[in-house]
């Protein structure tokens, strides 16, 4: 299975709570599937068909990352059982608009010589450190672009 490196690695890092239950976890796989096949001449792929992508993706995190979607048994129930509160779009312009903000309040911060508190800079390197890790385990399973 192919993905973007920076894609996965990202929105581990910045999708808010993925993991947190399976409604979250259907819109996180949801997000990364039309992505993924939204960029695929971008980054050279054949076409991919984002439920089917989705569903392998899902079953592999589920697997590697020990997610835990309970009480459904398996992506397939979650899918089926489960409804997406906010459109994967909104979800995107969530992601995208707290890195933004992020790096304009870090941006002022530094310029002003203040640096963030110790408990900011800490979640933020466990978020970071989190993401790489989760990536890395992938590893072994994905073809990373």
């Amino acid at each position: 299975m192919v993905i973007n490196e920076e894609l996965l690695s990202t929105m581990i890092e910045k999708y808010p709570g993925w993991n947190t239950g399976p409604e979250k976890f259907l819109g996180f796989i949801t997000l990364i599937s039309q992505l993924m096949a939204a960029n695929v001449k971008r980054w050279g792929l054949d076409a991919i068909d984002a439920a089917a992508y989705g569903r392998e993706l899902a079953a592999l995190i589920i697997r590697e990352l020990k997610v835990d979607i309970s009480p459904y048994r398996d992506f397939e129930e979650v899918s089926f059982y489960c409804q997406l509160r906010e459109s994967p779009l909104d979800k995107l312009d969530e992601v995208l608009g707290q890195m933004r903000e992020e790096d304009g309040f870090f941006g002022l911060t530094e310029d002003a010589g203040i640096l963030p508190s110790e408990a900011t800079m800490n979640v933020a390197i466990f978020d970071d450190l989190f993401a790489r890790a989760a990536v890395e385990k992938l590893r072994p399973y994905l073809t990373y672009i």
